[in-house]
């Protein structure tokens, strides 16, 4: 049994949101299966300064995209962590 869940969903299309719909679905059914015991989810995105480098068309629907995702996980009721990561340019290729 897992006691973290960390979501790492790649695209930015509407597939990423109904995967985030789906695995918080799944958490609260685990967590009812366990006897309320909770889990924590940790749901992972680009920055917005990030998000160009990584993907550079249709910047406002994507973040508004990563929005809704991060929104659905709090609203599921587990314990939910919404990281952000950057990205460095360095000579010439992105650096984690």
């Amino acid at each position: 049994d897992a006691d973290v869940v960390v979501n790492l969903t790649g695209g930015f299309t509407e597939q990423r949101e109904k995967a985030q719909a789906r695995l918080s679905e799944a958490v609260r059914y685990e967590e009812t299966a366990r006897g309320g015991k909770r889990l924590r989810m940790i749901v992972v995105s680009p920055t917005d300064e990030a998000l160009p480098l990584l993907s550079p068309v249709a910047q406002a629907a994507k973040r508004e995209r990563l929005l809704r995702c991060e929104e659905v996980a709090v609203s599921g009721g587990s314990e939910v962590e919404c990281l952000r990561f950057g990205l460095v340019v360095r000579d010439e290729k992105l650096v984690g």
